[in-house]
């Protein structure tokens, strides 16, 4: 009987790895699709290229309840509980970041966007693209060094989305668009843009932490 109860008690580190794993892997589908954005144009594909980033959000919100119940279920957890929900809070954030600015573009009616913005989603792509990588490590802590590799990396990468974002909002106001309201919009896209590498460099300062505190 005791020994049931320590099973029940302490399930196996593999369940919350698992459970990162599927986050992550959701997040990693919504920048395959969120990457979309450089290449299709028009409003129609915006906005059908939109609903795909919101069934990937949608995944992503039920992923993460599902991981925050198992925690506060769970007696004893692999890594320190407070640190798994933020981060599977963060992971959660940033597959809402992608799908918020994918929202914008279909609801402004883009029909294309601008080269800086196209260079600001490839970046993205390539900050979640190191997430990934560095949740799927978590499970061993004897790579830490590649996961601060990844950190690194992702810090870098949010300092280029900095500068394109400041080089393109230079290039808007050095030539505004006719239409104060197309102004308006691609300032709220850059900003959007922004927001999320914002994000993706907050939530491997989470990862950075755990590996901090687990060593």
């Amino acid at each position: 009987m005791l020994e049931r109860l320590i099973k029940f008690l302490l399930p196996s580190d593999s369940t919350f790895f698992g459970f990162l794993d599927k986050i992550a892997e959701n997040l990693l589908e919504g920048a395959r699709v969120f990457e979309r954005l450089r290449e299709v144009e028009g409003h129609e594909a915006f906005a059908e290229l939109s609903l795909h980033m919101g069934e990937i959000e949608r995944v992503g919100d039920e992923l993460a309840r599902t991981m925050h119940d198992a925690l506060d279920k769970t007696f004893v957890t692999p890594i320190d509980r407070e640190d798994l929900h933020a981060l599977t809070s963060a992971l959660e954030t940033t597959v809402d970041h992608l799908d918020g600015t994918a929202s914008r573009v279909s609801i402004f009616g883009c029909e294309r966007l601008s080269e800086t913005m196209k260079e600001m989603v490839g970046v993205l792509g390539e900050c979640v693209k190191e997430i990934a990588v560095a949740v799927r490590l978590l499970k061993d802590l004897q790579k830490a060094d590649e996961i601060q590799l990844c950190v690194a990396r992702v810090g870098a990468l949010e300092s280029k989305a900095d500068k394109l974002y400041r080089e393109g909002l230079g290039k808007l106001f050095a030539a505004p668009p006719p239409e104060a309201a197309a102004l308006l919009r691609d300032r709220e896209l850059l900003e959007a843009l922004e927001n999320a590498a914002d994000q993706c460099n907050d939530c491997v300062k989470v990862i950075r932490t755990v590996v901090i505190k687990n060593l």
